[in-house]
């Protein structure tokens, strides 16, 4: 796909989020989202001590003649 960069449709309606988990060790949101017939099911899991944010993600892909492609753009600002 040549034009994969100027070719794109952002996913941004959500249909649900929960707090699936809220303890002292680890925080768990879901989140899903639909696109046509497609359901995306994410889990955003954040550790105690952790500086990470893990995305554990599950995708039901029902589009036909479309590629499905992810992206995480970042504006970091540290002083480490």
């Amino acid at each position: 796909d040549l034009f994969y960069k100027e070719v794109f449709e952002e996913i941004v309606d959500v249909e649900s989020i929960e707090v699936l988990e809220a303890g002292g060790l680890r925080a768990v949101v879901r989140v899903v989202r639909k696109f046509g017939g497609s359901t995306m099911d994410q889990r955003l899991v954040v550790r105690a001590g952790s500086k990470r944010i893990d995305f554990e993600t599950n995708i039901d892909w029902q589009e036909r003649k479309r590629f499905l492609k992810v992206a995480f753009p970042v504006d970091v600002r540290s002083q480490r």
